[in-house]
């Protein structure tokens, strides 16, 4: 089952059409898992919370498909080349940062956050 069904998807904005979403949404809610060790998929429905951490990370990734959002650095115009700046980190860096902004604070029912990697601080 997805993290963030399409019709979901839709109701908090989305555009993207359900072909283009849907694997995005999956490799969104493998990212998901990984960072809650499979917590967040043990809430059927899923919470809010994951569902709008795999929205924005659906958003993210179609970004990145791209060169949307992406700061020119050279252009030149008869030989059109385009050299953008370099994004900062890896994208599962990037992702995971992404998603702990949603998941932060957020526990499972016995009180584990769903970010707990098993190791106490």
């Amino acid at each position: 089952m997805p993290l963030l069904t399409y019709a979901r998807y839709q109701q908090l904005g989305g555009e993207l059409t359900e072909a283009a979403f849907s694997p995005l949404e999956m490799r969104a809610s493998k990212a998901v898992d990984a960072l809650t060790h499979g917590r967040a998929r043990r809430d059927s429905p899923p919470r809010e919370a994951v569902e709008r951490a795999v929205f924005a990370l659906v958003a993210a990734m179609h970004a990145e498909e791209g060169d949307e959002g992406r700061e020119v650095t050279a252009l030149v115009n008869d030989g059109v080349s385009v050299t953008y700046a370099a994004r900062d980190g890896s994208p599962a860096g990037r992702w995971a940062r992404i998603a702990r902004e949603y998941l932060l604070g957020e526990t499972t029912a016995d009180g584990t956050s769903l970010l707990y990697a098993g190791v106490e601080a």
